[in-house]
């Protein structure tokens, strides 16, 4: 990206969250974590730039407080604004652990409405657990609280929100009692039961389910944890699981409590493909859109892969 380039996607956050505010929603956040694309110009791994974006701390940040800064003139005070962050990249020679401290100290300063802290990225996917093999983490929970305790010392006047491992109330009521902490973020348990917040808050459940308790890679998706790593893969599919069951509930279906994890992957494909059919010419939901689009060739594409999937398995199993 050239200097201009990063200048004009800051002032195109701007220009979305405006949109997201005349629409009608109460606030935006911005994500700077997990390796997306803000996220990117904090990563000294990801970010080799000479310009004013890049090299040091201060200037690594620039990018992700010039854009808050861009929102908040465009929304106004009495709009909602927040950032996610790593609480560290979880890479040698990335995004530190002590990087975040000092970012989370200025943005205390940027009058924001919260800070919501994770940590990791696509290539070291702690947010989906993968800490290494030390058993405290798991038991806790609470994958990134640790960390949150150290930036909480350096943040005295925006909440705080911690995102990631959370499952049961006690350990959650810790976390907001002693910590610090104002908010509890969760990711996948809402992928099995979008509404399963309303269970932990009127005591019908002590404890969410998530699916790495119980959701067990098929034999023919294990090709796919021995290529990315099992904890990426099942980022994966929990997301393929999660946006079919939102399409069920657009539609104003049931959602399955149990997705076909293979099944929800495909079945997403094809709706994205249906998705940017319409948007070609035709207003999604346009009673005329299956009359009026050609058929898609992707249905033939998905079939014929997972023919070939099951195929290539089946002859590793045999052999």
């Amino acid at each position: 990206m050239s200097n201009d380039m990063v200048k004009e996607t800051i002032q195109q956050y701007a220009d979305a969250a405006l949109v997201c505010k005349e629409t009608g929603f109460a606030g935006v956040q911005l994500h700077a974590a997990h390796g997306y694309l803000l996220s990117t110009f904090l990563n000294p791994l990801a970010n080799d730039r000479l310009d004013e974006y890049g090299g040091s701390l201060e200037n690594r940040a620039r990018a992700l407080l010039q854009t808050i800064r861009a929102v908040r003139k465009a929304v106004g005070d009495d709009f909602a604004v927040g950032v996610k962050i790593n609480t560290s990249d979880f890479q040698k020679g990335g995004f530190s652990h002590k990087d975040a401290i000092v970012v989370a100290e200025w943005l205390d300063n940027e009058g924001l409405d919260f800070i919501e802290l994770s940590g990791g990225n696509y290539e070291s996917p702690a947010m989906a657990g993968d800490l290494g093999k030390n058993k405290s983490t798991i038991e806790r929970e609470a994958y990134f609280l640790k960390y949150a305790r150290d930036i909480k010392t350096a943040v005295h006047n925006t909440p705080l929100i911690l995102t990631g491992g959370f499952r049961s109330r006690d350990v959650m009521e810790d976390a907001l009692s002693n910590d610090g902490i104002s908010m509890i973020g969760l990711g996948r348990p809402l992928c099995l039961q979008t509404d399963c917040v309303n269970d932990l808050l009127e005591g019908r459940v002590e404890t969410l389910r998530s699916p790495e308790t119980f959701w067990k890679f098929p034999w023919y998706l294990e090709w796919m944890a021995l290529l990315l790593g099992k904890s990426l893969a099942k980022i994966l599919v929990d997301l393929g699981s999660m946006y079919w069951n939102l399409v069920l509930a657009g539609n104003g279906e049931p959602m399955l409590k149990y997705p076909n994890l293979f099944m929800s992957t495909i079945r997403t494909t094809l709706r994205d493909q249906e998705i940017a059919n319409s948007l070609k010419g035709l207003p999604l939901g346009d009673p005329t859109l299956q009359q009026n689009q050609p058929k898609s060739k992707l249905h033939w594409y998905v079939l014929t892969v997972t023919i070939a999937v099951v195929g290539v398995s089946l002859c590793i199993t045999l052999t």
